[in-house]
């Protein structure tokens, strides 16, 4: 092996295990001197925490979870029109949903992704309606499409910082937008409920239906968060049937 490919050949292996969370070895095998250069292969297994390990826990909602009550948290926001609010965009750069070009906007505000790799907070499964972010956001990209197909634009809000939220947007390949609110802006304005975990203030799972920024639909509280896309389009359909929107 030449020199040249000997270096691609492990800058891309230990690439691969930082963003994997390869970390100890198992196997070594010889080691050899290419152009007075020692080199040693090993492979790597992942630690137990690693992303490897927990992408498929994180994709799919656990049976048994509390389901979430309605504490009227909500019902005061039917009716109010939306306010002018920029958040950074995992798209690049910032938005304001008010300038969003679309006959709808499905604004969902959810607590937080888990990130790959590391635990969620104790005993998050407990919190009704807490767990489940991960699988919303998936379902919900599965059908941007039908959303699209009544003028729908979704936009997902947490308060999770840009740089967390820009990076599962990418590893999960998501096509919606969504937008990080860390300084709880939308809980000043129009007093999104929230909860606090771990010393952390998040928003509780809702969503928001506008048009031409007025709040016309509340969803609160949501359960299961991974179907909830389809109540969205159901109400959308009749909506358009009957309103005319």
């Amino acid at each position: 092996m030449s020199y040249d490919k000997c270096f691609h050949f492990f800058h891309y292996s230990f690439h691969y295990a930082e963003n994997y969370g390869y970390t100890e070895p198992a196997l070594s095998l010889p080691q050899h001197n290419i152009h007075g250069v020692i080199v040693k292969a090993v492979f790597l297994v992942p630690t137990c925490n690693s992303e490897y390990n927990m992408d498929e826990n994180l994709g799919e909602l656990p049976n048994g979870l509390s389901i979430p009550e309605n504490d009227g948290a909500c019902d005061h926001i039917l009716g109010k029109m939306i306010p002018t609010i920029t958040l950074p965009s995992t798209k690049g750069g910032s938005l304001d949903v008010c300038n969003v070009d679309s006959r709808f906007v499905v604004l969902y505000f959810f607590p937080m992704m888990g990130i790959l790799g590391k635990s969620l907070p104790v005993g998050w499964d407990n919190i009704p309606g807490a767990r489940g972010c991960t699988p919303q956001n998936i379902t919900i990209n599965e059908h941007v499409d039908d959303l699209l197909k009544y003028s729908a634009t979704p936009i997902g809000i947490s308060t999770q910082p840009i740089v967390e939220l820009s990076k599962l947007s990418e590893s999960r390949e998501f096509s919606q937008t969504l937008l990080s609110d860390v300084n709880l802006k939308f809980n000043e304005k129009l007093d999104i409920p929230t909860f606090q975990v771990e010393n952390k203030t998040m928003y509780k799972r809702l969503t928001l239906i506008l048009n031409e920024s007025k709040i016309i639909k509340v969803f609160y509280p949501i359960f299961p968060p991974d179907k909830h896309v389809f109540e969205i389009l159901e109400w959308l359909k009749n909506s358009s049937d009957k309103h005319g929107y």
